[in-house]
């Protein structure tokens, strides 16, 4: 009897370490995900904030030299930076919850040309 206890023991801290690897790795996903989240949503801030200082120089027609920097760094560098971040958070999501439609999300969000 004390065979079959200790047979018992182990599969049950064998399946105990199996979900305790099972755990780590859902939480490990789930903050990649929330990181990606995070800095999408920073990037937009600053995306709008830019976006609001160009239209308030617009409207008190300020000259085009005055806000072209803001308007190239919000297209050179923040758009293209938060599209990457976009499509890295979908590919992780798709791989990690498999959700409806993700091609259809990935060709509505992908550059055009």
């Amino acid at each position: 009897m004390d065979y079959l206890e200790v047979i018992v023991g182990a599969i049950a801290a064998t399946i105990a370490l199996w979900a305790l690897n099972l755990q780590k790795k859902e939480i490990i996903n789930n903050g990649r995900i929330t990181s990606l989240i995070h800095a999408s949503n920073m990037i937009q801030g600053k995306i709008d904030y830019y976006s609001k200082i160009i239209n308030d120089k617009k409207s008190q027609n300020k000259h085009y030299d005055e806000w072209n920097g803001l308007a190239a760094r919000i297209n050179n560098e923040f758009r293209p930076l938060k599209e990457e971040i976009d499509q890295q958070l979908l590919e992780l999501m798709d791989n990690h919850n498999e959700i409806l439609r993700s091609e259809a999300i990935k060709k509505a969000l992908a550059k055009k040309t």
